[in-house]
């Protein structure tokens, strides 16, 4: 073995030790940040998703029930999460002659997490998703790129707000860790 190979394998030996001993968790993953903890699973399986209006709606909430209720939705929620979307499109491309060939779809959602036993407010955000996508000639192709775009972002949508309220969650129900400096 050289001297390197060697010399990289106790850097990486010691950054393991370093890291495993200051309480870092990955945020994505089983044992994550998210989804560990004083039940993160159960956290998130005690919300109740609300109907979200429209196609792209319906498409968020379930992958938001996928993500965060999969084994059903609870029967006695401790949280409602309420979520609205817009969308907008912009174009981004387009020919020396001015026809459009590129457009990002923009969607947004705004969430709230409400306690559901006493309706009080305890947790808002919004986050936004961008997808883009082709300008056909073929009308048909247009309108399918058009809606795997759609299909992305809402997908990344619901990533990022089933882990916000996760992380949330965690957070709130962890329980008080006691200062170590003496």
């Amino acid at each position: 073995m050289s001297r390197l190979h060697i010399a990289s394998l106790v850097v990486f030996a010691a950054a393991a030790l370093l890291l495993s001993g200051c309480g870092y968790r990955p945020v994505y993953g089983e044992r994550s940040a998210a989804t560990t903890g004083d039940g993160g699973r159960a956290n998130l399986a005690s919300v109740k998703i609300l109907g979200i209006a429209d196609q792209r709606g319906q498409l968020l909430r379930n992958l938001l029930l996928d993500r965060m209720n999969p084994r059903g939705e609870p029967g006695t929620p401790r949280y409602i999460l309420a979520v609205t979307t817009s969308e907008t499109t912009r174009i981004t491309d387009s020919r020396p002659d001015g026809t459009a060939t590129r457009a990002d779809i923009i969607v947004l959602a705004r969430y709230n997490l409400r306690d559901a036993t006493s309706d009080l407010l305890v947790f808002a955000d919004r986050t936004e998703a961008v997808a883009t996508f082709n300008l056909l000639t073929a009308r048909f192709a247009s309108v399918a790129s058009e809606d795997e775009a759609r299909r992305r972002a809402v997908e990344n949508l619901a990533d990022q707000i089933a882990m916000q309220v996760a992380l949330f969650l965690n957070r709130r129900h962890a329980p008080a860790r006691a200062d170590k400096a003496q």
